[in-house]
């Protein structure tokens, strides 16, 4: 079908056909198509139904967790949701606003726990994703 791994990310493939880009991300048995062109997009979802079982369920609105909203050719990824979950998971729901009670003599780095530093690494994974415009 002409893709290529991208080396920026193992679940993404870029195939380039008469100028066009098509864009194609896979997770276990889900995937998305992109390109600027609805006529690629069709033609590579037809390609991927001879080789697979596949069910078109349109303009994408969630994706691994991911909320996404279209507005005209924009599609904006929400992580709202999700990072909610993540909160109500670690037990800080109801969480207050509080100093940490360690001066920096003390060491903040040092005593940060595992729980905070998953929780760190989540909102700068977070922080990553932007709008795009085309059609997913």
């Amino acid at each position: 079908m002409g893709f290529q791994a991208s080396s920026a990310d193992p679940c993404l493939f870029v195939a380039t056909r008469d100028g066009l880009r098509v864009y194609l991300i896979v997770y276990v048995d889900d995937f998305l198509i992109g390109s600027e062109s609805e006529a690629e997009i069709i033609r590579v979802q037809k390609q991927l139904s001879r080789h697979f079982e596949i069910v078109d369920l349109g303009d994408v609105k969630h994706f691994l967790g991911l909320e996404v909203q279209k507005e005209d050719d924009t599609f904006c990824v929400s992580l709202a949701n999700y990072i909610d979950k993540l909160v109500a998971r670690v037990g800080l729901s109801e969480a207050k606003e509080a100093g940490t009670g360690l001066s920096e003599e003390q060491g903040w780095e040092q005593n940060r726990s595992k729980m905070v530093r998953s929780i760190e690494a989540w909102l700068v994974h977070f922080s990553m994703w932007r709008c795009v415009r085309g059609r997913i």
